[in-house]
């Protein structure tokens, strides 16, 4: 169960922080302000992140691990089309379609 929770606080933050980041791109970065709100909490969530990625590594090998994670892949896709309204193109839905199934062979082998 410890496993699934840091799993799923994995694939969250690292989404999230993703989000963060390409929102705060887009108010665009001038030579004055190369940070705003949204970057900022985009990379503090990336470090949290990575806090978690360590504690998993910890747990599992590091092949299983690596794996699993491609499945923030998949969470962007979808994330950046609902909330930024990003194009999910035919091709990007097959591609996040086959992280998916390669995530399922090599998790249950």
């Amino acid at each position: 169960m410890k496993a699934f929770l840091l799993w799923v606080s994995l694939a969250i933050s690292d989404t999230v922080a993703q989000l963060l980041i390409k929102k705060g791109a887009m108010f665009g970065v001038t030579h004055h302000h190369y940070v705003n709100s949204y970057i900022f909490s985009g990379y503090a969530t990336l470090v949290i992140s990575f806090l978690i990625w360590m504690n998993i590594l910890k747990t599992m090998p590091l092949y299983l691990a690596l794996s699993v994670s491609s499945f923030v892949y998949i969470l962007i896709a979808l994330s950046s089309y609902y909330i930024l309204g990003e194009t999910l193109t035919a091709k990007i839905f097959i591609g996040t379609l086959l992280i998916g199934v390669g995530i399922y062979v090599i998790s249950y082998n």
